[in-house]
C-alpha cells in the first residue's frame, strides 16, 4: 500500500484543495486518524432470527421482507464487535466532498478501517470483507437459502463511541452509545504514492546518490554514475527500503513510485522494484558475492562488465547481459526480470531506436 502521510504537514506544489480535489475525482483513499479515545466498532443491523437454529426458510424469507421496500425504517443492531488497534479511517466520497465545501465534516458509517498487522502491514477492513467473514463462521447452522437471504439482508456499518464503552450485550441499547467522528482538512492523511506528484522535497532533506553509503546495496561507484536509470532506482531504494528493516513497506508502493516519477510501464516497474526490494520474492542470482538479499548489485556489476568503456552502442552486448542473468544456465533471474533489467541498466548516451514504453 505504501506509506500513509499527514497530508498538512507536506510541502505541496500546489494548492491543499486542490490536491484533495485531485483525490476525490482519482476515487483515492481519503484517510482520517482514529484518535485515542475513541473506539472503533462493526455492527450487524437486521433480524437476529436469521442465526436461530433449525430455521425454516419461511422464517429467513419472512426476516428479509420484514424490511424490504422500507428505507426509512431503521434496521436493528442485533450483533456488534470492538475493532482492536484501528488506526485511519477512509472517507467516502460523500464524506469527503462535504470536507471539500466545508472544510469539516461529521464521519458516521466510514467506508473501510485500517489498522496494522504483526509484521506492520496495512490491513484493511471494509463492509463487504465482514459480512463474509461472519457469516462464514455461521454457516454450519443454516441451510444454504438462509444464508442467501441472510447475504441480502444483513447491514454492516462501522461506528465509533468513546474508549470507555468497550463491551456489547444485547439489548443494552449501545446504538446510544455511537457518535461521530469529526474530522477537519488539517487531519486528512493519504498514501504518498497518491500525491508524490504535488510533493515538493526539502533541498535541506533531499537524496543524492552521493549520500549512499558504501555498504548499502544501492551504492554506485563513482565511475559508473551518470550513465543510466540505475542513479535514480538507487536513491529510490535507498529512501524507500534503507534503515527500515523492522517494519519494510510494501513493494507496491515502489512500484507506483517508480512509474509515477521514472515513467516506467508496470512490468518494468515491477522488474525494478524487484532488484530493489532487500527481501525480493522471486528467483535471485546464484552468485553471493555478487549480491546476497538485495538484488540490485547484479545491476551494477552488468553495467561495470558490459557497458563500462564502451564507446558506442553495440546490440550484442544486450543479449550476452540476458544470458548471463537469465535461467539455469545463468545466474538464476527470471525471464521478465532479466529483461527489463537489460532494458533499465544501457547507458543513455548510446544512441539507438527512440526509447518505447515498455
Amino acid at each position: 500500500m505504501g506509506r500513509i502521510i499527514e497530508l498538512s504537514k507536506i510541502k505541496l506544489n500546489t494548492d491543499f484543495t486542490s490536491v484533495l480535489v485531485y483525490l476525490f475525482e482519482q476515487n483515492k483513499p481519503v484517510l482520517i486518524e482514529v484518535p485515542a479515545n475513541i473506539n472503533v466498532w462493526v455492527t450487524y443491523k437486521g433480524d437476529k432470527s436469521l442465526f436461530r437454529r433449525n430455521l425454516r426458510t419461511t422464517r429467513g424469507l419472512n426476516a428479509h421482507t420484514r424490511f424490504k421496500g422500507k428505507p426509512n425504517v431503521v434496521k436493528p443492531v442485533f450483533d456488534a464487535h470492538l475493532i482492536k488497534h484501528a488506526s485511519y479511517v477512509q472517507l467516502k466520497k460523500e464524506d469527503l466532498n462535504v470536507l471539500l465545501k466545508q472544510r469539516r465534516c461529521s464521519v458516521r458509517n466510514p467506508l473501510a478501517i485500517l489498522f496494522f498487522d504483526s509484521n506492520g502491514d496495512i490491513e484493511i477492513l471494509d463492509g463487504k470483507g465482514c459480512q463474509t467473514e461472519y457469516l462464514r463462521q455461521k454457516q454450519g447452522s443454516m441451510t444454504e437459502f438462509d444464508m442467501f437471504i441472510a447475504r441480502n439482508s444483513i447491514e454492516v456499518e462501522f461506528v465509533f463511541s468513546a474508549k470507555s464503552v468497550n463491551e456489547w450485550k444485547e439489548n443494552n441499547c449501545i446504538e446510544n452509545e455511537f457518535k461521530d467522528l469529526k474530522a477537519s482538512v488539517d487531519s486528512v492523511y493519504v498514501y504518498e504514492m497518491d500525491v508524490v506528484k504535488f510533493i515538493v522535497e526539502d533541498v535541506d532533506k533531499k537524496t543524492s546518490i552521493s549520500d549512499i553509503p558504501i555498504d548499502s546495496p544501492y551504492y554506485i561507484d563513482d565511475m559508473l554514475r551518470k550513465q543510466s536509470d540505475l542513479d535514480e532506482l538507487s536513491i529510490l531504494g535507498f529512501r524507500y527500503y534503507w534503515g527500515k528493516t523492522a517494519k519494510l513497506p510494501k513493494a507496491k508502493g515502489l512500484v507506483e513510485l517508480i512509474m509515477n516519477q521514472l515513467g516506467y510501464a508496470q512490468k518494468k516497474a515491477e522488474a525494478a522494484a524487484f532488484f530493489l526490494n532487500p527481501n525480493p520474492d522471486g528467483r535471485c542470482g546464484k552468485t553471493k558475492s555478487i549480491a546476497d538479499g538485495c538484488q540490485f548489485p547484479y545491476l551494477t556489476h552488468c553495467l561495470e562488465h558490459f557497458w563500462h568503456h564502451k564507446q558506442a552502442y553495440d546490440k550484442n552486448i544486450t543479449s550476452e547481459i540476458q544470458k548471463f542473468l537469465e535461467g539455469s544456465e545463468g545466474e538464476g533471474f527470471s525471464s521478465d526480470n532479466a529483461k527489463y533489467a537489460e532494458l533499465i541498466l544501457r547507458p543513455r548516451e548510446f544512441l539507438r531506436a527512440p526509447k518505447k514504453r515498455i
